[in-house]
């Protein structure tokens, strides 16, 4: 969530709150590093478009690159939850990219 805690059954993330996901399997990047940490500029992104859902919802990307200090493959993508996603225990997100 904004203040970077993890979201679970006992602390939700609000609609309309940004969470903070974290993943590899991007694909390709704008730069080619490889054997070195991340660079803080220039930004490190996903070479093709990218979309999340959020219980079949579209949600806003607000941003989408390789934490500066991380290693090569980890992706960290900013996303709005979106103010009409139904609440549960349990709601899917999906990433897709290309």
């Amino acid at each position: 969530t904004n203040d970077y805690s993890i979201n679970g059954q006992s602390s939700p993330a609000a609609r309309g709150s940004t969470v903070v996901l974290y993943m590899t399997g991007a694909g390709a990047m704008s730069s080619a590093i490889s054997n070195q940490l991340i660079p803080a500029s220039p930004a490190v992104t996903p070479s093709a478009g990218l979309t999340v859902t959020l219980g079949g919802q579209a949600a806003t990307v607000a941003g989408a690159q390789a934490p500066p200090g991380s290693v090569p493959g980890l992706l960290q993508v900013n996303v709005v939850v979106p103010n009409n996603v139904q609440p549960g225990t349990a709601v899917p997100v999906v990433v897709t990219i290309g």
